[in-house]
């Protein structure tokens, strides 16, 4: 893109509440797009907008479960981050972080993203540590999700189905992990091709820092632009989506992990 800036056009105040869609990995393999997120602008720069998002009213966390909410996201035209914090058992100190960055060439949502994941010392001293799987099984996980209408679909329930197959699996640990107190001596870094199925485009209600973002006479459309909408009443289980009072173009565009 020529322009790296975050574009926002607003018919009205710039305290209006957004509603817009981003694509990004929401669903981690659960089997369903039916989620969305409140956030909160915490950074624009003039390469990187940041948000923190929360699951919105309307996700059943429980029934999906999903865990490390509140998380950072960070977007762009062809690049998305987020900065999660595993919520494992231990001491709170530890270094369980979980930094994921996927960038698309082209700047098409069918296009594949080249994903990096960092794991913390903590965090990947349990990937390493793991001797691997000793026999084979599969596990079967079904689960029911009841979600609100958001963008383009309407209310509903449905049925998730997952199937895991685990095939034997021996390795070897390094010594180290003896001690149970060791750690790696650096973050554990892994970089996989992920498809355009492995991502998602999601309702996200923008509710605080909008002020940051600066306003624009004009936009490029970009794989994470959308139109923006300011409802009139506060965030909802429901999230209504329908004809926006004030339209324009929200256009996240530069990444930097908080």
């Amino acid at each position: 893109m020529s322009s790296l800036k975050a574009l926002l056009l607003l018919a009205g105040t710039t305290s209006a509440q957004i509603t817009t869609a981003l694509w990004f990995i929401g669903g981690y393999g659960l089997g369903t797009d039916k989620m969305g997120y409140y956030a909160s602008v915490i950074g624009v720069n003039e390469t990187s907008t940041t948000l923190e998002l929360n699951y919105d009213n309307g996700t059943d966390t429980s029934a999906l479960g999903l865990v490390g909410s509140p998380f950072t996201m960070t977007f762009a035209p062809n690049v998305w981050e987020q900065h999660t914090t595993y919520p494992l058992r231990g001491d709170p100190d530890d270094d369980n972080r979980w930094d994921i960055r996927c960038e698309r060439s082209p700047e098409t949502q069918s296009a594949n993203a080249t994903c990096t994941a960092i794991y913390g010392r903590d965090a990947a001293r349990r990937i390493i540590c793991n001797p691997g799987v000793r026999h084979n099984y599969t596990n079967y996980f079904t689960k029911t999700n009841v979600y609100p209408a958001r963008l383009s679909y309407s209310s509903g329930i449905e049925t998730i189905t997952q199937t895991f197959v685990f095939s034997s699996v021996s390795r070897s640990t390094p010594a180290w992990c003896e001690d149970q107190s060791a750690l790696p001596s650096e973050d554990l870094t892994s970089t996989i091709q992920a498809g355009p199925e492995t991502f998602g485009t999601y309702q996200v209600i923008i509710t605080a820092g909008i002020e940051k973002l600066p306003a624009t006479a004009g936009a490029t459309p970009s794989p994470n632009s959308a139109a923006s909408t300011t409802p009139a009443n506060g965030p909802t289980g429901a999230a209504a989506s329908g004809s926006p009072a004030n339209t324009g173009e929200l256009e996240l565009s530069r990444f930097r992990m908080s």
